[in-house]
C-alpha cells in the first residue's frame, strides 16, 4: 500500500484540495475528514460529508496506533511513530 507521512499537524483527507486526495473514489466527499494532532493525540473529524467516516462519524474520534479508517471505498491505517 502506500504511506503518507504527515508534515504538519494535520491532514486532510478527501477526493480534491486535500493533503490526501482520491479522485477517483466517488463514495469520498471533497473535503471528507480531517486527522489533527492536538495535545499530544491524533483526533479524527467528519467534514460533513455525505456518506461519514468509518462508523458513520459524524463529530471527533481519539485515534489510536493500529486504528483502521473506512473512507469511501478506501480503507487507511493510522501509524503513529516518533519524530
Amino acid at each position: 500500500g502506500m504511506t503518507v507521512c504527515a508534515r504538519s499537524a494535520g491532514v486532510q483527507i478527501g477526493r480534491e484540495g486535500g493533503d490526501l486526495n482520491f479522485p477517483t473514489d466517488l463514495y469520498m466527499s471533497a473535503s471528507h475528514c480531517k486527522v489533527e494532532e492536538a495535545a499530544g493525540k491524533l483526533q479524527l473529524t467528519d467534514l460533513n460529508s455525505r456518506n461519514g467516516t468509518f462508523v458513520r462519524l459524524h463529530a471527533e474520534r481519539e485515534l489510536s496506533h493500529g486504528d483502521y479508517l473506512f473512507i469511501g471505498k478506501k480503507l487507511l491505517r493510522v501509524e503513529i511513530t516518533a519524530a
